[in-house]
């Protein structure tokens, strides 16, 4: 944009030139881009690369300058996006930037999108008639009457969830649960902070938006003690996306499994600490402080963007590089696909859509319908060659393959064995810690970092006595059938580790 078309702009605007949104965010309006803070969302608007004449930018800068100071710049940001979404739909047709927007550029976007994307058209409709209705140059009025006759349907939703997408859908039992797994080994090595782990297993379990965790404070923990005396937690959630309430004004109680629970209040305090002698009040203090100086809005001090909540999230996880067993790719894990697999299991585990709302912090039942469909489920059936097929890409196994030669008794290692998978008392391998835990073994050992199968264990055995278990739960108990999963996935994978060497053989003097 040349010198004089930027005085002429600031000559129209200078006497609006500081406006404030509707949340109290002041911001030059003249400028090209514009960065308005909403409580702890952050949104941008850059109109200099926008495909259209110096005289619409300035009637389309109008336009959202109204939707920020009156509905909000959260709302104005949705309209931005599919606006620029038009223009930039006019540019690929071949249209010229137009003096004035009219029926033949309208419907020829339209007869583009197809009747998959049609609900598109919406938003661009609602900013052509706020547009002619504001009085402003550049659309014909032709356009904003046919508009106002026009019936555009509406964006069809809940198709990831109702399609369990392998991308964007939930994550199917397998799935979930090596992201668990994964994340909970990383965090006993020490490679994962405890702020990184807290923040990953709230969105694991409560399924909230980013905005609602950007919104945490120290002092929304709550910690009491039930009737026998042991601590409960309770995380105040605050509410969002509910029309007529600031955000903090209203909250959700979620009582925190014990473990969780534990692990917030240990993060709550080294938080808490940080902000002695900054904050009169510490409790004021984010659950997720920013970890850089950022612009807040009036009591957000120090909070995080619900942007960079999502980001550090996905972050944590792309470091996992764990695959899907369903493409062989990398999983790829935002916290929506939660908030999905959330919903997911909800409904898997019976829950009405009254309940489901409320978990998903939604006011009615009009979107969570879709969990409680019929929807096709990921039920491939693991018998021995699925087993094998999927084992590496699961990547189940934690441990280390030894031999028995390595397991002296100077190492202290505990041995692992059970008769019902060899009758000549073949262990299966060995425990680093002295097999000093609880969990059924060996079974629960395959899943195990610390266990240490031995090259000529009885493997073979242990697998063909879980794809048995697992097909006699089959329409009885699909729930515990699929929990099997992962361990079936281990011991194919221990399997698979030795053969290469010939250290594992299906020993007929192993039986059930």
């Amino acid at each position: 944009m040349s010198m004089q078309e930027r005085k002429k702009r600031h000559d129209r605007m200078s006497s609006e030139e500081f406006r404030t949104s509707r949340s109290g965010w002041v911001f030059n309006a003249v400028e090209d881009v514009w960065l308005i803070r909403e409580d702890v969302r952050e949104f941008y608007f850059s109109f200099s690369d926008l495909y259209a004449t110096l005289s619409n930018i300035n009637s389309f800068k109008r336009v959202i300058i109204w939707y920020v100071e009156n509905i909000s710049a959260a709302g104005a940001s949705n309209y931005f996006q599919e606006f620029k979404r038009f223009l930039n739909g006019l540019k690929k047709l071949g249209h010229e930037r137009p003096d004035q927007i009219g029926l033949p550029e309208v419907l020829s976007y339209r007869s583009s999108l197809g009747r998959a994307r049609l609900w598109q058209l919406g938003a661009v409709s609602r900013v052509l008639r706020k547009w002619h209705a504001l009085g402003l140059p550049g659309v014909s009025e032709a356009l904003v009457n046919m508009l106002a006759e026009l019936t555009i349907p509406g964006n069809v939703k809940g198709n990831p969830i109702r399609t369990m997408d392998p991308i964007i859908g939930p994550l199917i039992d397998l799935e979930y649960d090596s992201v668990v797994s994964e994340l909970r080994d990383r965090y006993d090595c020490g490679s994962l902070s405890t702020e990184d782990y807290v923040l990953a297993l709230l969105i694991i379990s409560l399924g909230p938006r980013p905005l609602q965790l950007a919104a945490l404070k120290l002092k929304d923990l709550v910690v009491d003690k039930d009737s026998a005396g042991s601590d409960i937690y309770l995380l105040r959630v605050p509410r969002s996306k509910q029309p007529g309430y600031r955000l903090r004004s209203i909250f959700t109680d979620r009582l925190l499994h014990s473990e969780l629970g534990r692990l917030v209040h240990k993060h709550a305090n080294s938080v808490r600490r940080q902000y002695e002698g900054i904050l009169e009040k510490p409790d004021e203090a984010p659950l997720f402080p920013a970890r850089r100086s950022v612009s807040t809005s009036v009591g957000f001090e120090f909070h995080n963007s619900s942007n960079s909540i999502s980001k550090q999230f996905t972050l944590i996880v792309e470091k996992l590089k764990l695959k899907s067993v369903r493409t062989g790719k990398l999983l790829r894990i935002t916290p929506y696909r939660f908030r999905r697999t959330v919903g997911t299991r909800a409904a898997a585990e019976g829950l009405g859509e009254l309940v489901i709302a409320a978990i998903l912090d939604h006011s009615d039942t009009q979107n969570v319908g879709v969990y409680v469909e019929n929807m096709p489920m990921f039920s491939e059936r693991i018998d021995r060659a699925a087993a094998f097929h999927f084992a590496a890409v699961a990547n189940a196994f934690k441990g280390k393959i030894i031999s028995r030669l390595e397991a002296s008794p100077s190492s202290m290692m505990e041995e692992i064995w059970s008769p019902r998978f060899s009758e000549s008392g073949k262990s299966s391998g060995g425990c680093v810690e002295n097999g000093s835990c609880l969990a059924l073994a060996p079974i629960a050992c395959y899943t195990c970092r610390r266990f240490r199968p031995f090259s000529d264990g009885p493997h073979h055995a242990i697998l063909d006595h879980l794809l048995q278990e697992r097909e006699a739960l089959r329409g009885t108990d699909e729930r515990m059938s699929k929990i099997l999963d992962r361990t079936i996935l281990a011991v194919a994978q221990v399997i698979q580790q030795c053969a290469p060497q010939g250290k594992v053989r299906d020993d007929s003097t192993d039986t059930l």
